[in-house]
């Protein structure tokens, strides 16, 4: 990416709230932290809509939700964990709409 537009938000301890970087044609990414410098959230965008791999993260860094997006629509498999790292929740999403949902609740599938 060249001629990039970045812009940095941050709390008052000094880290980095929220930071995004995009090029002319809406290509880039926009990243979210909590206030401990860990990331929250990370979004991929094309063109200026959510394109790509969608990652939300627990306080502690472990992966909590991963949405794949496409063209600003959810679009693929949708996964979420608890914090332990077990699955708890997978869902299809076909240009924006939910397909199929699976929750387990009692099951543990370890990633």
């Amino acid at each position: 990416m060249n001629n990039l537009n970045e812009k940095i938000e941050y709390y008052p301890n000094g880290n980095v709230k929220n930071k995004s970087s995009f090029d002319e044609n809406g290509n880039g990414i926009v990243e979210c932290f909590y206030e401990n410098g860990n990331i929250y959230r990370r979004t991929p965008h094309k063109e200026g809509n959510e394109d790509g791999i969608e990652e939300y993260f627990y306080p502690n860094g472990n992966i909590s939700m991963r949405t794949p997006y496409k063209e600003g629509k959810e679009h693929g498999i949708e996964i979420m964990w608890n914090k332990d790292g077990e699955i708890i929740q997978i869902n299809h999403y076909r240009k924006g709409k939910l397909t199929e949902g699976v929750f387990f609740d009692e099951i543990s599938l370890s990633v």
